[in-house]
């Protein structure tokens, strides 16, 4: 008898299951399909937009870092994934681009600040005086680099630097005293 039960015409065996499931519980499409069909597009669109091979790289995995984060939370319609990751793209694509202008922009004003000279010798020395300074910046932790960034590399005065970053100007002008300090210190360091 148990066996009559599973002969039922395959209409009502369908209409019963689809009873079961609601269109909304379908499961989302697997993260790692979803990387293996849009990795390379994805990867090809940073390349064009950065030009350079390693930093296609990095901003694809970046890219694909914050969609996997974010992925549970918007789960994003299967039709609509391919845009949501390029727009993802888009925006990691723009920040590479503001930390080159923004790197690009305190060489410069070390440069100028240094003074370039025209000897060779000069400024072979300088641009391991720069790299050095460079170097202790990246050691720094990224607070007190906000600081130095704002205060050296942007010339902002304490009361701007004080609303950038939520505290009161004398804290400002504290934190960034101690961290130009800092700076100074791990150059001194390097040598």
């Amino acid at each position: 008898m148990a066996q009559m039960d599973d002969l039922r015409p395959v209409e009502e065996q369908d209409h019963a299951s689809s009873r079961s499931v609601n269109r909304e519980e379908v499961p989302p499409v697997p993260f790692e399909d979803i990387y293996q069909q849009h990795n390379q597009g994805i990867y090809r669109y940073c390349l064009a937009r950065l030009a350079d091979p390693a930093a296609a790289e990095d901003a694809t995995a970046n890219t694909f870092m914050k969609a996997f984060s974010a992925y549970s939370r918007v789960a994003p319609q299967s039709e609509g994934v391919r845009l949501w990751l390029f727009r993802i793209a888009t925006n990691v694509v723009k920040d590479h681009h503001r930390r080159q202008w923004r790197r690009r922009r305190l060489l410069t004003a070390l440069a100028v600040a240094v003074r370039v000279v025209p000897d060779p010798e000069a400024q072979a020395l300088l641009s391991v005086e720069l790299q050095r300074v460079l170097d202790a910046l990246a050691d720094l932790p990224p607070r007190e680099r906000q600081l130095v960034g704002l205060r050296a590399g942007a010339g902002l005065p304490f009361s701007e630097i004080a609303a950038l970053m939520n505290m009161n100007e004398n804290s400002a002008r504290v934190a960034t005293q101690r961290a130009l300090q800092r700076l100074r210190t791990a150059v001194g360091a390097n040598r």
